[in-house]
C-alpha cells in the first residue's frame, strides 16, 4: 500500500516538473528579442521564436543550426571573438553590435550579449554552453540614419540660402561689432 502511495506521489511530482518545464520553455519562446543557448562553435541547442524566424526554420528545427549561418561574413569574426571573450567576463558577459541576415537576405541590427551558462558548467555531451540575448535595434539605427541625413540636408539648404540671400549689410556690421 505504501509503495502505491509513493508511486502516486512520484508520478504527481514528475507531472508537476514536466508542466513547470513546459511553462518555462513557453516563457523563453515568447520573450522579445533573440534568445539562444549555443556551444563554443556557435551550434544552437535552444532558441526562441525570433531566432527561428531569422533562421527561416520551424521552431522545432532550431536545434543543430549554426549562428554562423545567419551572421554575414564581415560580422562572424566579431561574433566568435565575442563568444571567446565572454568566458573571461562572466559577470556582465560580452556585448557588441552584430548584424543578422534572414533567409530573404534582409539585414537586422542587434545588440547582443553573450555570457557563459553559469548555472551549469557543462551542457549535453560535456560542452560549455553560452547564453545569447539580442535586442533588435534596426528601427533605432534607421531613425538615427534618417536624422543624420536630414541634418545634412538642412545644413546644405541653409548654406544655399545664405549664398543666395546674403544677410543685409547692417547684420554683417552688427556681427562684426559683437565679435570685436
Amino acid at each position: 500500500m505504501s509503495e502505491d502511495l509513493n508511486l502516486q506521489t512520484n508520478h504527481k511530482i514528475i507531472r508537476f516538473l514536466e508542466e513547470t518545464k513546459a511553462q518555462s520553455e513557453q516563457v523563453l519562446d515568447d520573450l522579445p528579442g533573440l534568445i539562444a543557448f549555443i556551444d563554443r562553435d556557435g551550434k544552437i541547442y535552444r532558441g526562441n521564436a525570433q531566432l527561428a524566424a531569422i533562421l527561416g526554420v520551424g521552431f522545432e528545427d532550431i536545434s543543430g543550426c549554426s549562428m554562423a549561418s545567419i551572421i554575414p561574413e564581415e560580422f562572424q569574426k566579431i561574433f566568435f571573438n565575442l563568444l571567446k571573450q565572454s568566458t573571461e567576463v562572466t559577470e556582465t558577459g560580452a556585448l557588441a553590435e552584430i548584424n543578422f541576415r534572414d533567409q530573404e537576405n534582409n539585414i537586422s541590427n542587434f545588440i547582443i550579449n553573450i555570457r557563459p551558462n553559469v548555472s551549469q558548467d557543462y551542457g549535453p555531451l560535456g560542452l560549455n554552453l553560452f547564453f545569447v540575448v539580442g535586442t533588435d535595434i534596426t528601427q533605432i539605427k534607421s531613425l538615427i540614419q534618417n536624422n543624420s541625413r536630414m541634418e545634412i540636408e538642412l545644413q546644405t539648404a541653409k548654406a544655399i540660402q545664405d549664398n543666395l540671400f546674403p544677410a543685409p549689410m547692417e547684420v554683417h556690421q552688427s556681427k562684426m561689432s559683437l565679435a570685436g
